[in-house]
C-alpha cells in the first residue's frame, strides 16, 4: 500500500480520537485531508482500509486508577458508494443520529445497505427520513429522528 495512504489512515485515525468534543463528519475530515494536499484517490483508499476494520474498536484507558477509565469508540466512515447515494446533509445527519445513539449500528448498516442497492443517488434529509422510519420499530425513537429531521429541514421555530 501507498506510503501517503498509511498517513492518511494515522491521520484518520488522530483526528478521530483528538476531536471527541466535535464529532467530525465523514464530510469534513475528508475536506481536511484535502486541504492538507492528499488527493480524493488516496484519500478513498485509505478510508477502505479503514472500513476493513471492525466496525466498533473499543479501546479503555485506565490511566492511574479504576476511577478515571474512558471508553473510546471508533466513528463509523461513509464509503465512496454510500456517500454518492446520500446528500452532504443527509450524511452528516445520519452519522449524527448515529453517534448519539438514537439509530443503531445495526439500522445504520441497513440504512446504508439500502441506499447503496438502490439506484438513488443523493438522497436528501426528508428521503433519509422515510428510509428510517421503514427501518426503525421503536416508537419512541422514531419520534425523536423525525423530530430531529424535520425540525432541521425547516428549521422550525417553537414560538
Amino acid at each position: 500500500m501507498n506510503e501517503r495512504v498509511w498517513e492518511i489512515v494515522n491521520l484518520l485515525v488522530e483526528m478521530m480520537s483528538t476531536d471527541s468534543d466535535s464529532p467530525d463528519t465523514g464530510i469534513s475530515l475528508i475536506e481536511r485531508l484535502v486541504k492538507r494536499g492528499y488527493h480524493l484517490g488516496e484519500i478513498d483508499a485509505a478510508l477502505q482500509t479503514v472500513f476493513s476494520l471492525p466496525v466498533r474498536i473499543a479501546v479503555v484507558d485506565t490511566g492511574d486508577s479504576s476511577q478515571n477509565q474512558r471508553k473510546h469508540v471508533s466513528r463509523r466512515l461513509l464509503s465512496s458508494a454510500e456517500r454518492l447515494a446520500l446528500s452532504t446533509e443527509a450524511q452528516d445527519k445520519l452519522l449524527r443520529l448515529s453517534a448519539c445513539g438514537l439509530v443503531t449500528d445495526s439500522e445504520l448498516e441497513d440504512a446504508l445497505l439500502q441506499l447503496v442497492t438502490s439506484s438513488l443517488r443523493d438522497v436528501g434529509v426528508l428521503e433519509l427520513l422515510l428510509l428510517l422510519m421503514s427501518i426503525i420499530r421503536d416508537e419512541d425513537r422514531r419520534s425523536l429522528i423525525a423530530y430531529e429531521l424535520v425540525s432541521a429541514e425547516f428549521a422550525l421555530d417553537p414560538n
